[in-house]
Parts: C-alpha cells; structure tokens; sequence
C-alpha cells in the first residue's frame, strides 16, 4: 500500500488542475513537433516555452502568479528566441539573459539577502547552460524529461509547496513531447525561460528553510553538469573513442539525473543551514561533472584506420 502522505499532494485540486493544463499544453506542443519535423525533420525547439506558459496558466488559476513572473519568463524567452534565430548571437545568451533574470531576482519574496542574487546567478549560468544541453542534445529531445525529473526534485525539497505542485503537475504530461516521442526540445528560448521558473519556484516555497534554496537551485542536476563535462574533456577526446550507443546515452543521463536530483534534493536541500547544503550539493554537482565527463568520453576506443596505423609506424 502508498502511504497516505505521498498520495495526499496529488489529489489535491492544484495538482489536478496543472496535470490537466499539462495535457492541453501537450497537445499544443505535439502539434507543432509534427508540424516542425514534416517541414525541418527535426524536434521543435518549443518544450521549454509551453512549459513557461502552461505552468503561468495554472499558477494563475490558483492565485499564486506572482508580481513579475511572467514578464521575467516572456523576458527570458525573447532574448533564448533571438538565439534560436540568429545562432552567431548564441554565445551572448547569459548577456542577452540579464533583463530578465533581474525582473525575476527582483520579483520573488524571500527572507534570506543572498537568495535573489543566487537566482539571477543561477537563471544567467544555469540558464546558458541547460541551453547548451539542449543544442547538443537536440536529436535525443532529452531537455523536457530531465527538467521535469528537477521540477520533480523541488517539489520535494521545498517546505512550501503552493507553487511547486502545480509547476511539477504542467511538468509531468510534457515529458511525452521528449520520449518517446521525440516531438520537441526545450530550445535556447525554453531552456532560459523553464530555468527562471524552476529558480523563482525555489525561493517562492524555499525561503523558510536556507537549504532548500541551495538544494532546490542545484535540481538542474545534469542540464547544467554535462555540458561542463563535455567542455573538460573535449570532443569525444578527438574522436579516439566510439560513442556509446544513443539509446545507451539517453538511459544513462536519465538515470544520473534522477540520482543526482535525489542527493540535492532530499540531503542537501533538508538541511537548515545554507553553509552544509552547498557543500553537499557542490560534491553531487561535481560528481554530476564527472559523469558527464566520461558519458562524453564515449565507450571502447575507436578502431584506427589503416593510414593512421603506418603514421603511428612511421
């Protein structure tokens, strides 16, 4: 049998009403990945948009749509938009991600001083990050799944849920739109609009606990840690090593995903003081960098070819 606990939060109406949003929110984005793959053959670049805009419809029927929150969100995607069209200004992302970043830092009502810096700094670099995740994961669409399981991880770190239930609900239909139907990636407009409202939803319902801000914020997991990995060890180490098969690829991040928003959320972000729970969070990341790192290594080492073989004689 469930325990009763674990069942209450998704019989509410709250989570009710944001599942069905999310199906809604599905079937818009389904429609477009369809339309986008017979025209581009490709994922649409608009998970992460649907997400932002489902998760405002339904805090907005709850009440709890806060002062600022979707201009910082329409702010965010404007300037990811910009970089979906125009590539050459994709490495301005954290630049062109500061408008909005500062209407969300400034919007959220917490107690501690150092939390609406810490989410601005994590909206500006997290944000650019799940960015780059998403770009080099594009084929896979793996972005929507992955920030559904971080979305996931601060509904169970946060002491106030109000906010985060409905959030995680919208969240939950969406994973569809990756696998396995491959429809839609979160696109650089999407990755810095669903990274500003996982970060607002932290400090709205983490602000009574210091921990919960540090554990919560760190629930990106590995959208922000692969592509640091990747960036340590190069191109698949120069091609001399055989890439792991895609589906292997795809398994393997999800599960480090889960494992890493589980550690961040359930240890560092119940502890009450904000000193321990980045230590705590620091070692999963870093161990998150890692994981990354020899997921972009790949698996055996490439066979040489024949003119590289009499080179290495020579």
């Amino acid at each position: 049998m469930i325990p009763e606990r674990l069942l209450g939060p998704f019989e509410e109406p709250a989570f009710q009403s944001g599942l069905l949003i999310g199906v809604v929110a599905l079937g818009v984005g389904a429609a477009v990945g369809v339309l986008w793959r017979r025209q581009w053959g490709r994922p649409a670049p608009v998970a992460g948009l649907v997400l932002a805009a489902a998760a405002v419809v339904a805090l907005s029927g709850t009440g709890r749509l806060g002062d600022g929150l979707a201009a910082g969100l329409v702010a965010l995607a404007v300037a990811g938009l910009v970089a979906d069209g125009y590539p050459p200004a994709r490495p301005a992302l954290p630049l062109l991600a500061l408008p909005g970043a500062w209407f969300l830092a400034t919007a959220v009502e917490v107690s501690q001083d150092w939390a609406p810096v810490a989410v601005g700094v994590v909206i500006v670099a997290g944000g650019a990050l799940v960015a780059v995740f998403d770009h080099h994961d594009r084929a896979r669409a793996l972005g929507p799944a992955l920030m559904a399981v971080s979305l996931a991880g601060v509904f169970l770190t946060v002491p106030e849920t109000v906010e985060a239930l409905p959030v995680f609900a919208v969240a939950v239909p969406l994973v569809l739109l990756a696998w396995p139907l491959r429809l839609a990636n979160l696109g650089a407009g999407g990755s810095l609009a669903a990274t500003g409202l996982l970060a607002w939803t932290v400090a709205q319902g983490g602000t009574f606990r210091d921990g919960a801000l540090v554990g919560g914020l760190a629930c990106l997991g590995m959208l922000v840690a692969l592509p640091v990995g990747r960036a340590l060890v190069g191109r698949n180490v120069d091609g001399r090593r055989r890439p792991w098969p895609p589906t292997v690829t795809a398994v393997v991040v999800a599960g480090a995903q889960v494992v890493v928003v589980a550690l961040v959320a359930r240890v560092a972000g119940l502890r009450e003081d904000a000193g321990s729970a980045t230590i705590v969070a620091s070692v999963a990341l870093a161990l998150a960098v890692v994981a990354g790192a020899a997921i972009s290594m790949g698996g055996a080492p490439a066979a040489r070819t024949s003119t590289e073989a009499r080179q290495d004689v020579s």
